[in-house]
């Protein structure tokens, strides 16, 4: 009798615990984005996750000290763009689209292709006005290589993903819980971007360059300028 009494303490000890974990997990306060490193073809890649999203993208080393400007003072505009209030994790995705300019004049240059690193940024060279997400329930986005032929750049932008916290404001309307959060944080994100470039000459030489953005204010992404970097 002893030994019953005795399971049952510890088996109501045990269901005790597990509840608490349970609620601890349920109501622990996360910050948000979540970073994980991973590989993805061999390749350093961070996953940058919130609760209805995730953009992976390369994870690279440069040197900024002593780049070198390509493009100054570039006003890009805001092609399009959509947003997605959910209101049961009280975020907002925005995905919006900026114009790029010409970025290489060489005409031994055959093509070349670019990637975006560092940052939730997607490079796009098509038509297209949205971004296919990889996964259905919960949007996914991967920034991969895009090939460029130096005589055709008029479609070439960037997509800034972005999810932002956002606050009731009336009975249907969200807005962000920080004034300027959303400028700020596409800011951020453009700042910190590094786009990894591939070149091939008409020659069959091949060379890697490393492009870093700088925008002109710190609360919007228009105008920026382009550096060519060094990696470390």
């Amino acid at each position: 009798m002893h030994r019953k009494k005795v399971l049952i303490i510890v088996a109501a000890v045990l269901c005790l615990v597990a509840a608490g974990a349970v609620l601890f997990f349920i109501f622990r306060k996360v910050d948000y984005p979540i970073l994980k490193k991973t590989r993805i073809g061999g390749e350093r890649y961070i996953r940058e996750i919130y609760p209805e999203l995730e953009i992976r993208y390369p994870d690279v080393d440069v040197n900024r000290d002593n780049a070198e400007c390509i493009v100054s003072d570039f006003y890009s505009d805001s092609v399009y763009g959509n947003s997605d209030d959910n209101s049961d994790t009280m975020r907002r995705i925005n995905i919006i689209a900026y114009s790029m300019p010409e970025l290489f004049k060489d005409k031994d240059i055959e093509k070349f292709s670019l990637r975006a690193a560092n940052a939730s940024i997607i490079i796009i060279n098509d038509k297209r006005k949205t971004l296919s997400s990889e996964k259905n329930k919960k949007r996914r986005y991967t920034s991969k290589w895009v090939d460029v032929d130096p005589d055709n750049q008029e479609n070439l932008k960037f997509y800034i993903v972005q999810s932002i916290p956002v606050r009731l404001y009336g009975e249907n309307l969200y807005q962000s819980k920080e004034v300027n959060g959303e400028k700020n944080d596409a800011v951020e994100k453009i700042n910190k971007c590094v786009i990894e470039v591939k070149l091939t000459y008409k020659d069959g030489r091949e060379e890697q360059q490393y492009l870093v953005f700088s925008t002109a204010s710190r609360g919007d992404v228009s105008p920026f300028s382009i550096y060519r970097a060094d990696s470390k």
